[in-house]
């Protein structure tokens, strides 16, 4: 698979072109009855143009969203390893790192608006250990943690730094073993306690199927269009501020949850 995956789909309008072209061959040297089968295509495609319309409105509003997230987080001076997962990576394609090198080629060419792209700071890798973490309303057993049933969302893993220092990023390796909700909503909370609160303003979500819930999803090599993913997934929540405590909340339904690693993203001694 080349590095140019992640634009399947766009291509198409190159195609365009020849595809008119044999039209207006056909129309010409087909005779009367390839006439008639043009002419009844037409009225197919008049009919259609409506629904064809209102689907080309949403996919286009769809692609603006999506576009404009990603160059506010690039003019946010965020890195293209982040960039990379928050925006192109999913359960059918879930390389991360060749999703970085497309970016990181885009930048060193000079690109659009790849070129303003940050570069990675120089960092290191810290773990914290989720027995360390605060639970409220949760249960640690097995390395699973479980939200109680009346915790109305609020349930949460906080991680206490010893001191407040500034932090690039949170990296999270986690799986849902249970959701009650098919779509789950994993939330991550940071702040400096002493002049903050957990509030949205400081804040990542992220919403992906939950176990029982069939979806696209790469297996063994192959797109799996009913897929039910149960394994690891990987979080990057870029923060780039100083900050002593980081709160996790794994959905606003009750939930089993597992946390198989988190680490911070320090800047490099």
């Amino acid at each position: 698979m080349g590095l140019d995956y992640i634009y399947q789909g766009h291509y198409l309008p190159l195609g365009v072109p020849a595809l008119c072209c044999i039209y207006f061959t056909w129309e010409i040297h087909g005779g009367r009855a390839a006439r008639g089968v043009l002419v009844g295509m037409l009225a197919v495609l008049a009919v259609l143009l409506p629904l064809n319309l209102r689907e080309a409105v949403r996919a286009g509003q769809e692609l603006k969203q999506k576009t404009g997230a990603f160059e506010r987080d690039v003019r946010k001076r965020i890195p293209a390893f982040v960039v990379a997962e928050r925006h192109f990576t999913t359960d059918v394609v879930p390389r991360a790192e060749k999703l970085d090198l497309i970016l990181r080629s885009h930048k060193a060419n000079g690109i659009g608006i790849f070129k303003e792209m940050r570069d990675d700071p120089p960092f290191q890798v810290e773990a914290l250990h989720v027995e360390d973490a605060a639970l409220d309303q949760m249960i640690l057993h097995d390395g699973i943690v479980s939200s109680a049933g009346n915790s109305n969302g609020m349930s949460s893993l906080t991680f206490a730094l010893p001191e407040a220092r500034h932090i690039y990023a949170v990296r999270l390796q986690y799986a849902y073993i249970k959701t009650g909700n098919s779509w789950p909503r994993l939330g991550a909370y940071w702040r400096n306690s002493p002049v903050q609160q957990f509030n949205n303003d400081a804040a990542s979500f992220s919403v992906v199927a939950g176990p029982d819930q069939p979806t696209w999803a790469l297996i063994d090599g192959k797109i799996q269009t009913r897929a039910k993913v149960r394994t690891d997934r990987t979080w990057t929540i870029w923060i780039d501020a100083t900050i002593d405590q980081i709160r996790i909340r794994p959905d606003s339904a009750p939930c089993e949850f597992r946390l198989s690693r988190i680490e911070l993203l320090v800047p490099a001694a």
